[in-house]
């Protein structure tokens, strides 16, 4: 495992002038926003957070149980990917976005191991994995960027 943890997050402009001269070799990227500004910047055993929220970041992974439920994840997910009654329009370990609906046998959110219906969409953007915007049928609009932890307007 690396022990770098890409981060991002909004500050003000005076907090990223003092974030910066103390720790300039930990940015990856910057935008000015206005009065504020986005810093995507790395995290490791020299916490960077403590800087910005006080609290201790620590990583407890388990690398063989980690990768051994991607794994399965997968090989599960791959009947989706390999299938040509549908269109795949994206996929992630626990998700997909298909152009029809799954038949009745694979969708149960009751019972483990099979999908959940949790939308049905009008229009999807997919941009990177775990980067995409989506309008739902009753006009609910969802996002996800990865590493950002805010609420975009």
């Amino acid at each position: 495992m690396i022990h770098t943890f890409p981060n991002i997050t909004i500050m003000e402009m005076s907090d990223f002038i003092k974030f910066e001269s103390n720790f300039s070799d930990d940015i990856m990227d910057f935008v000015p926003l206005d009065e504020k500004v986005m810093v995507i910047y790395r995290t490791h055993q020299k916490d960077v957070n403590t800087l910005l929220d006080g609290h201790k970041e620590t990583h407890n992974v388990s690398i063989s149980i980690a990768a051994a439920i991607t794994a399965y994840a997968r090989i599960h997910m791959s009947q989706f990917k390999n299938n040509n009654s549908f269109n795949l329009f994206y996929s992630d370990t626990d998700s997909v976005y298909i152009d029809k609906p799954l038949d009745d046998s694979l969708v149960n959110d009751k019972i483990l191991g099979k999908l959940k219906l949790e939308n049905i969409i009008k229009k999807g953007i997919f941009l990177a994995p775990k980067v995409y915007y989506l309008e739902t049928e009753d006009d609910k609009i969802i996002y996800k960027v990865k590493g950002l932890n805010m609420k975009l307007n």
